[in-house]
């Protein structure tokens, strides 16, 4: 008896694990990381859209959503006008969209900055799960080389927030427009908040070593 009173309440609890990863899986509340306090199945089973405005010309692009190089060219294709000629950079390679294909190779890092080149401006939208930026450190390279970074947030913050702990003297962070140097503590310059869908580079400071990193902060 107290067998099978074991196995209807394995049977029971099975059931109800099952239940609760269905309901997960049709999760429409707020697309929060691990973060934030959500238990693991229902910020494993929910996805957000992110939409961001191209301009024509050069665009220093990152995300905060987990895809793929496909699906961003498959983004990217769906919004441009036939015939057009599209672009995507890392700093080192590039793949061109033009005549119906992509030519060239392109690594891709999903925590990394890449410029995307359109002819008219457009919106395209990405759909995936909240990337976790502890699960994406990037490395930064040392003696002032610079490095092509994402941002991986929702929200808008502060370089403050950003690279609390990390920055060191002399260290430079730079937008597709301006830039801000980190100097006694504090960033000088005209970069004071990070923006989602924007990329960056950093750019370290003379004479330092590779770094590593973890963004000290998350969006709200």
């Amino acid at each position: 008896m107290k067998t099978k009173l074991l196995t209807i309440a394995m049977t029971a609890a099975l059931m109800l694990t099952a239940m609760t990863k269905v309901q997960a899986q049709n999760f429409d509340g707020p697309c929060l990381p691990p973060a934030h306090g959500l238990v693991d199945h229902q910020s494993a089973f929910c996805s957000i859209m992110q939409a961001i405005a191209l301009s024509a010309g050069p665009n220093w692009f990152s995300t905060y959503v987990d895809i793929t190089l496909d699906d961003l060219k498959a983004a990217l294709v769906s919004e441009a006008p036939s015939n057009s000629t599209i672009t995507i950079k890392s700093a080192t390679q590039n793949t061109v969209f033009s005549r119906g294909r992509w030519n060239g190779s392109l690594d891709w890092n999903v925590a990394n900055m890449y410029i995307i080149i359109v002819p008219t401006d457009c919106q395209i939208s990405l759909e995936g799960m909240l990337l976790n930026p502890a699960e994406h450190p990037i490395t930064i390279a040392g003696n002032g080389s610079p490095t092509w970074i994402g941002f991986p947030f929702s929200n808008t913050m502060t370089v403050t927030d950003a690279f609390n702990g990390f920055a060191v003297n002399n260290d430079i962070i730079k937008s597709s427009n301006s830039n801000s140097q980190y100097s006694r503590g504090r960033w000088n310059g005209s970069v004071t908040n990070l923006e989602p869908g924007h990329g960056y580079i950093y750019v370290s400071a003379p004479g330092s070593a590779d770094r590593v990193l973890i963004y000290q902060s998350s969006s709200k």
